[in-house]
């Protein structure tokens, strides 16, 4: 009964280890990526703050290093910033110079490209921001807006990476 029970334990136990442990003890391989943002707008700072968000939202994947190198990369990602425009949302009726909050409509383009320089997917997005003003005496600042937009610049990204073969 002894020898049954010691049997079944060390089974057991070496079954856990061998197959029902998630620990890999060979390491995937990870994908390296070279990030190239142009920013033809007018938006001050879109490229240095939409590289800081693309590069946080990426390496959460855990499967992704970047590179400094286009040579050394296997994959380049290319974002072409186009169109950064504050429009109006509402106005003080007794004023015409402050807005009370503006919109931020940016469009930009997401081109992933293998290491030859063959294209691999594509996309055009836009997206919309609003920046509201403090109180009433303050205009609103674009700021929070840009990063917003660098954030949801981001999320797109990420979305269009994980949609590569």
């Amino acid at each position: 009964m002894i020898k049954t029970g010691y049997f079944f334990s060390i089974w057991g136990l070496l079954s856990l280890l061998l197959f029902g442990c998630a620990y890999k003890f060979v390491d995937e391989q990870k994908q390296t990526i070279f990030i190239e943002i142009n920013n033809h707008s007018l938006g001050l700072r879109m490229g240095p703050l939409t590289d800081r968000e693309i590069r946080k939202a990426l390496l959460k994947s855990g499967n992704l290093t970047f590179c400094e190198e286009r040579q050394k990369a296997d994959l380049l990602l290319r974002i072409e910033i186009m169109d950064h425009r504050a429009v109006p949302e509402s106005y003080n009726s007794q004023d015409t110079v402050i807005a009370s909050s503006f919109s931020i409509n940016s469009s930009f383009s997401i081109t992933w490209q293998d290491r030859y320089g063959k294209t691999i997917l594509s996309e055009q997005h836009s997206e919309n921001v609003s920046a509201l003003s403090q109180n009433a005496q303050s205009t609103p600042s674009d700021q929070q807006a840009r990063a917003t937009l660098a954030n949801q610049i981001a999320s797109a990204t990420y979305m269009s990476w994980r949609k590569l073969p």
